[in-house]
């Protein structure tokens, strides 16, 4: 099942966090508002509600530019946490 899961907070830098459920069954911590981002080639990876990846570049509101052909997504907590490091050196 994908979607999200869950709120919490994080336990490094005591932001508030969501889940969301990839479509390889991994949980993905993410900031729990969500962006618009418009696909390019080299961009970021965020991923959807549906717990698939999408790469661009976070743009402007859908409502402001409808032919756009934006997609909502979430930011991997991991990319915006200060404390992401502790967590990446536990894992070593």
């Amino acid at each position: 099942m994908t979607g999200m899961d869950r709120v919490a907070k994080c336990r490094g830098c005591g932001k508030e966090i969501a889940f969301i459920k990839t479509v390889k069954g991994k949980t993905q911590p993410v900031d729990p508002e969500p962006v618009w981002v418009k696909q390019c080639a080299g961009g970021k990876p965020y991923i959807r509600m549906d717990g698939n990846y999408v790469y661009g570049q976070i743009t402007g509101d859908a409502e402001d530019d409808p032919d756009a052909n934006l997609i909502k997504a979430y930011v991997s907590h991991f990319a915006t946490c200060e404390k992401a490091d502790d967590f990446r050196n536990r894992r070593k």
